[in-house]
C-alpha cells in the first residue's frame, strides 16, 4: 500500500523547487514555509430533531507577514488539518504573487452539507463564527474569510451578521468577510471572479506566440478547444467566458464521467496536481498554468470588496458622473471637428461612466495580465527555464522576502 500523499508536503515540495533557484537564507525560507497558527475546534449543535452532533472545524493562518490574513471556508466531509494548512499556504503565495496585501489563511468545517437542513447549516455557521471570534481568528484587520467549496454568499452573510452582533463598536465590521451578497456590502462581479480570472489567465498564456509555438499551436484563443472538469461556480464561468472568446468546448466533465485532453491544462482548482505529476507533465512538454496564478481572481476581487467595506463607498460613486461629462465633452469636440453627428442614444452609450462591476472587472484583468508578465519574466531569468508553477513560486517568494526585508526583521 502506497504512503499517503500529504497536501501540505506537496505545497512545500513546490516551494523548495522554486527556492533552489534563489539565494535567500535557509532560516528565512523555513519561516515562510511554516504555518504560523492552526485552530482546531469541536462544538455541539442541536439538529432539527433535537439530537446533538459534535462538529469539527479548523482555521489555519499560514503567514502574518501581511495583515489581515485571507482565505475561504469550505464545507466538506473530507476537511482535515493538513488540507487547511496546505490551502492557507497556497493563499499566502497566491496573494504575494498577485500583489494583494494579505497573508494566507483557510478554514473548513467537516460536514457533508447534504445531510443538514438550512436551519442546521445556519446554526453551524454562526457557531463557527463565534468560535473564531472568541479566539481572535476573524476581523477586518485580523483574518477575513470568504466562500470556498460548499459555501457561498448566504453563508458569508451569516458570518457577517454574527460578527456584527459580536463586534458592535467596529465601524468596519462588514469587512470581516468577503463574498457577501451585494445588499450586505458585497461587490458586483465577485461571484464570477474566479472563473473570469481563469479565462484571463488562459488568454494571457495563449497570447504568447513563443510559448504556443513550443506546443505546436497558434497564438490566441480563437479556434482552440477546451474540456472543463467540474461545472461548479468556477468551471461554469470559465467555460462561459472561454466560449464567448471563440474557444470550442468539446467536453464538460462532472462526477458521472470525465474526458481528458493530453495537451492543454489550466488549474482552476487548488492543488490538483502533485509535485511529481507536475514535473512529469513539464518533461512531456505539457504547459500547466498553475493554480496559484490561475484561480487568483477570487481573492483579487475579494480584496476589492474588502477595500469597499473599509472605505464605505461603492466603486464608481465618486467618479462616474465626472467621467460621463468629460466623455460627452470629448464627443462633442469630435463631432465639431469631423462634422459627423451622433444621436443622443449613441452619445449616452459612448459617454457612460463605469459602473462598479466594470471597475472590478478592469482591476481583475489588470491583475491577471501583469501577474502573468511577472511569471514569464521570472522564468526567463534562468538558463534552465523553470516551469510556470516554479516561476510563480519564485515571484511569490521574492515578494515575501522583500516584505520581511522592509520590516527589518530578516536580511
Amino acid at each position: 500500500m502506497s504512503a499517503e500523499i500529504k497536501f501540505f508536503d506537496q505545497v512545500n515540495a513546490h516551494f523548495d523547487r522554486a527556492a533552489a533557484f534563489l539565494d535567500h537564507p535557509k532560516g528565512l525560507l523555513e519561516q515562510i514555509k511554516t504555518c504560523n497558527s492552526v485552530y482546531h475546534m469541536a462544538f455541539p449543535i442541536e439538529k432539527d430533531d433535537g439530537t446533538i452532533e459534535v462538529i469539527h472545524a479548523w482555521r489555519a493562518e499560514h503567514s502574518q507577514h501581511k495583515l489581515p490574513t485571507k482565505g475561504g471556508i469550505r464545507y466538506d466531509h473530507r476537511v482535515n488539518e493538513d488540507e487547511v494548512m496546505a490551502l492557507s499556504a497556497l493563499m499566502t503565495y497566491k496573494c504575494a504573487m498577485v500583489e494583494v496585501p494579505f497573508g494566507g489563511a483557510k478554514g473548513g468545517i467537516r460536514i457533508d452539507r447534504r445531510n443538514f437542513s438550512e436551519a442546521e447549516l445556519e446554526r453551524i455557521t454562526r457557531r463557527y463564527t463565534y468560535e473564531l471570534f472568541r479566539k481572535g481568528f476573524i476581523g477586518p484587520a485580523v483574518d477575513v474569510p470568504a466562500p470556498d467549496y460548499g459555501t457561498g454568499p448566504k453563508e458569508m452573510s451569516w458570518i457577517a451578521d454574527t460578527y456584527l452582533a459580536l463586534a458592535q463598536t467596529d465601524v468596519n465590521a462588514l469587512g470581516c468577510v468577503t463574498g457577501k451578497p451585494v445588499a450586505q456590502g458585497g461587490v458586483r462581479g465577485r461571484k464570477e471572479a474566479t472563473g473570469r480570472g481563469v479565462y484571463f489567465g488562459i488568454r494571457e498564456a495563449c497570447a504568447s506566440a513563443a510559448d504556443m509555438k513550443k506546443l505546436g499551436l497558434a497564438a490566441g484563443l480563437a479556434g482552440k478547444t477546451a474540456v472543463v472538469q467540474g461545472l461548479g461556480n468556477v468551471g461554469y464561468y470559465a467555460a462561459r467566458f472561454l466560449a464567448d472568446a471563440g474557444v470550442k468546448l468539446v467536453g464538460l466533465a462532472e462526477r458521472e464521467g470525465s474526458i481528458a485532453n493530453p495537451a492543454i491544462i489550466g488549474e482552476g482548482a487548488n492543488g490538483p496536481v502533485t509535485a511529481e505529476a507536475s514535473d512529469r507533465l513539464y518533461r512531456r512538454g505539457v504547459m500547466v498554468i498553475p493554480d496559484m496564478y490561475l484561480n487568483a481572481g477570487g481573492v483579487t476581487v475579494s480584496y476589492f470588496e474588502w477595500l469597499k467595506n473599509l472605505s464605505h463607498v461603492r466603486f464608481g460613486r465618486m467618479e462616474k458622473r465626472l467621467e460621463e461629462r468629460t466623455n460627452r465633452s470629448l464627443l462633442e469636440v469630435v463631432q465639431k471637428l469631423t462634422g459627423k453627428g451622433l444621436s443622443e442614444a449613441e452619445i449616452r452609450a459612448y459617454s457612460t461612466g463605469p459602473e462598479e462591476e466594470d471597475l472590478v472587472n478592469s482591476g481583475l484583468e489588470e491583475t491577471m495580465v501583469t501577474s502573468y508578465e511577472k511569471i514569464r519574466a521570472a522564468r526567463s531569468r534562468f538558463r534552465e527555464e523553470p516551469d510556470l508553477r516554479t516561476a510563480a513560486f519564485i515571484v511569490a517568494i521574492e515578494m515575501i522576502c522583500g516584505t520581511y526585508g522592509d520590516m527589518g526583521i530578516f536580511p
